[in-house]
């Protein structure tokens, strides 16, 4: 399973920080071992790690990813949350307490936050049958084409004479 060996990875950036905060930038040395340089240990609040536990997890359905996610989100609350509610980028994830950045990116809500919010909402919430997320993490409903569509007209039109 490439994707989960991939997500993997990206779990223990996490993990492998005293903040619980995976740095922006890492690279695999000699061994695979994690390799991260000093101009590299920002995080930016980026929302891929919270995407692939989401759909990693919905298909998988293994309860690691949740955890995985919680663990995500309750490190960005004790670590890049500022006094007034909002979440700030930090510049050291490394350092404790790390500085925080004055910068919320618009991507941390519109996307970093609702992928954390649905690892935990219920699968049936937004099914991939009929569901697609376009590149800000916004739910499309996805419209039966053709026969199918007029097949769904029909079965809707008799359940309305009914």
């Amino acid at each position: 399973k490439t994707e989960e060996g991939i997500l993997k990875t990206c779990i223990d950036m996490y993990r492998m920080t005293p903040s619980g905060i995976a740095p922006e930038i890492l690279s695999l040395g000699p061994g695979n071992t994690p390799e991260v340089r000093r101009n590299d240990r920002h995080n930016l609040l980026r929302p891929e790690t919270a995407e692939s536990l989401y759909f990693v997890g919905l298909l998988t359905g293994k309860p690691r990813y949740r955890r995985a996610a919680w663990d995500m989100f309750a490190a960005f609350r004790a670590g890049s949350r500022a006094s007034d509610g909002a979440y700030t980028s930090l510049d050291d994830v490394y350092a404790q307490p790390s500085r925080r950045r004055d910068d919320m990116p618009t991507f941390w809500l519109a996307e970093t936050l609702k992928y954390l919010f649905l690892n935990f909402a219920p699968p049936t919430l937004l099914p991939l049958d009929g569901w697609v997320f376009n590149t800000e993490a916004h739910p499309l409903r996805i419209f039966p084409r053709g026969a199918e569509a007029a097949g769904a007209a029909a079965a809707a039109a008799a359940a309305e004479q009914a």
